[in-house]
């Protein structure tokens, strides 16, 4: 099961993916420590086994110290995200929430490799463009896109980082080639499908 929680402030989505019979799963992008996302895992009684980062801006990793040290879990990013998370004028955690945010402690991956979490696998697609270390991260039941691929619209490309044709290519060479059924999970706004974007997205069709 997935669990949308926007947070107030910029609208950030963090997501929970919990399987419904073991109450194992994992957390994405948890932008702040709110009761939406504590009641959330409270209630459901959820066991929380990792927490992926799909980029290291402000509004997708000020609760990332909170829940981490709360349920003792690691915390999974692109390698390449490693100069963001560490340095908050690159993640404007200070310009976003008031608060430096500088994370060390994390467990850097690549493109391709799997994550076995909450008895299913997370496939890491990196997917640069809104940052270098951008990444999608594809689980059985849709892909968590972060802030690569919107419901009609995509990720800013100005920011540290950012590179508007490596973000062309992430999203019609790499995501557009998913199954059209794919459901997608984006950092902000509701949730969309693969075949909607490629038929719809103002910024790229295919």
């Amino acid at each position: 099961m997935i669990k949308r929680l926007m947070l107030p402030g910029m609208g950030e989505n963090s997501y929970v993916y919990y399987n419904e019979e073991t109450k194992k799963g994992f957390l994405v992008d948890p932008g702040l420590v709110h009761s939406k996302i504590s009641r959330f895992l409270e209630e459901e009684q959820i066991d929380l086994e990792a927490i992926l980062l799909t980029h290291g801006h402000g509004d997708h990793i000020m609760g990332v110290e909170h829940y981490k040290e709360r349920f003792g879990c690691p915390v999974y990013a692109h390698e390449f995200e490693k100069e963001i998370l560490e340095n908050h004028h690159h993640n404007h955690s200070k310009d976003l929430g008031g608060t430096v945010v500088e994370l060390k402690e994390i467990n850097y991956i690549k493109d391709g490799d799997i994550l076995e979490l909450a008895g299913t696998k997370v496939l890491c697609i990196h997917t640069p463009g809104h940052t270098r270390g951008g990444v999608c991260y594809l689980t059985d039941e849709g892909l968590f896109s972060g802030d690569t691929l919107f419901k009609l619209g995509i990720g800013r490309y100005d920011l540290f980082g950012g590179n508007f044709k490596a973000l062309e290519n992430s999203v019609v060479e790499v995501l557009y080639r998913l199954p059209e059924e794919t459901k997608v999970y984006p950092g902000h706004g509701v949730p969309t499908s693969i075949g909607y974007e490629k038929q719809n997205n103002p910024h790229f069709r295919k």
